[in-house]
């Protein structure tokens, strides 16, 4: 079996799981503090690009987790 091309070479599956997991953490919290921002009284202190590039990195965090411990995608509404 060939390891996801997320997954460094010689890098355990927990490893690997535990690293994304890590990655979509930081990554939420990023975007948490951004559209909180937002939605503050310092509100123009961040831009509509700035948070959806933090919420798009957030997305894509969350798919390599999934890659990497092969859970479905949630339905859509």
């Amino acid at each position: 079996m060939t390891p996801p091309a997320d997954k460094p070479a010689g890098q355990s599956d927990a490893d690997a799981v535990s690293a994304a997991v890590a990655d979509v953490l930081a990554r939420f919290e990023r975007y948490a503090y951004i559209r909180g921002r937002r939605t503050s009284i310092t509100a123009a202190q961040t831009t509509q690009r700035q948070e959806q590039h933090a919420f798009d990195e957030l997305l894509r965090a969350v798919d390599r987790l999934r890659t990497l411990h092969q859970v479905p995608e949630a339905p859509q509404d």
